[in-house]
């Protein structure tokens, strides 16, 4: 006995077509008695762990004077946070440019960071400027 077929491929959440099975009937066509089935061949889709923010670097200046606090003038330069760092990048600071501030209460000058570069290791970072 022969039976037509007309087989789709179906869809299903979560996964999606590999391939029709090695042993599977075509999927259009006349099918005899004693023909293996269509058979589709799914594999689940590899679900990715939504990507967080990641890690951040930012910047610190501290005071070459012991206890004293640094002018509003000096902190408003402070570099942007570097948001999205990936755990295991080694990451360098924002380019600084040579920076003197005077202000009343003296003169401020940016002499570099603490490294020229440093390794995110599963936490946020942070350059101190000197």
């Amino acid at each position: 006995m022969e039976q037509n077929i007309q087989q789709n491929k179906k869809t299903f959440d979560g996964y999606e077509f590999v391939e029709l099975a090695k042993n599977s009937a075509l999927e259009n066509g006349t099918v005899q008695e004693g023909v293996p089935q269509v058979t589709y061949v799914y594999k689940k889709k590899e679900i990715k762990p939504p990507v967080g923010e990641g890690h951040k670097v930012t910047h610190e200046f501290k005071s070459g004077t012991e206890g004293k606090e640094l002018p509003e003038e000096v902190l408003k330069l402070l570099p942007k946070v570097q948001p999205g760092k990936v755990d295991g990048n080694t990451v360098i600071p924002t380019e600084q440019n040579s920076i003197k501030v005077e202000t009343a209460d003296g003169t401020w000058t940016f002499e570099g960071y603490d490294e020229n570069n440093k390794n995110i290791n599963k936490s946020d970072v942070t350059f101190e400027v000197k």
